[in-house]
């Protein structure tokens, strides 16, 4: 695909959001990135860990149709300020990408490269197809957001680490054994109470204000999806 130019501030949104998704910790290694320029030059990125958690953003644009797969690592070195732009082009025959951007006036440029395997199933990578996203009822987004704080993530007892979503009640329901939290009043698109492990990237700045939507996958994966949508932004 011909050479793509982002805002680094575009980079620096998206690994902070994704970092906070999947818990990544210090220089923990993430996921590849699909980055997907369709027909109307909207651009997607895209990543989507083994344990099946991801972050899709959409960038809006008018940029020229194409697909490429970023290496986590050129990722976290060009993303990680908010200024000026990054220029990223493939290399050698599309198995390696360059990002290519000035810091203080001083060129830089960061090289990644991915196995032939794992950069094509990233390039599968997508968003889940989601008909129709619902609006769980006035105040669900600060619910959701207030219901991940009452949460323990290291806890070796897995429900503490999620918010339970339960349509029977139309409850958010969440504890870490010592506090509790029940916000009543909403409607999910499904039939059974859904463990959702506690999405803490709807705190990250680039989200925090963003109204909270819900959908359900069910065809295809394994296991069904509860998917987020908030914004530009889906998790």
């Amino acid at each position: 695909m011909p050479p793509l130019t982002l805002p680094r501030r575009t980079l620096h949104r998206f690994r902070t959001v994704l970092k906070k998704h999947l818990a990544l910790k210090g220089r923990d290694a993430g996921p590849p990135v699909r980055v997907h320029v369709g027909d109307q030059g909207e651009t997607r990125l895209t990543a989507i860990a083994p344990d099946g958690h991801g972050v899709s953003l959409l960038v809006p644009g008018d940029r020229p149709p194409g697909d490429l797969v970023l290496p986590f690592d050129p990722l976290a070195e060009a993303g990680a300020a908010k200024s000026g732009d990054v220029r990223l082009s493939e290399a050698d025959g599309g198995t390696a990408v360059v990002a290519n951007w000035e810091e203080k006036r001083v060129p830089r440029s960061a090289r990644g490269a991915l196995e032939p395997a794992d950069r094509g199933r990233a390039a599968e990578f997508d968003v889940p197809a989601v008909e129709v996203f619902r609006d769980p009822g006035p105040g669900f987004s600060s619910a959701l957001r207030s219901a991940c704080a009452v949460t323990d993530a290291d806890s070796t007892r897995y429900a503490l680490g999620c918010v339970r979503l339960d349509p029977h009640a139309g409850r958010v329901e969440a504890t870490d054994s010592h506090h509790l939290l029940i916000a009543r009043g909403y409607s999910f698109p499904w039939e059974r109470p859904v463990l959702l492990p506690a999405p803490h990237a709807l705190g990250c700045t680039a989200l925090k204000d963003a109204a909270v939507r819900v959908g359900r996958v069910t065809d295809g994966p394994k296991v069904p999806l509860v998917v987020l949508s908030a914004g530009d932004w889906t998790l």
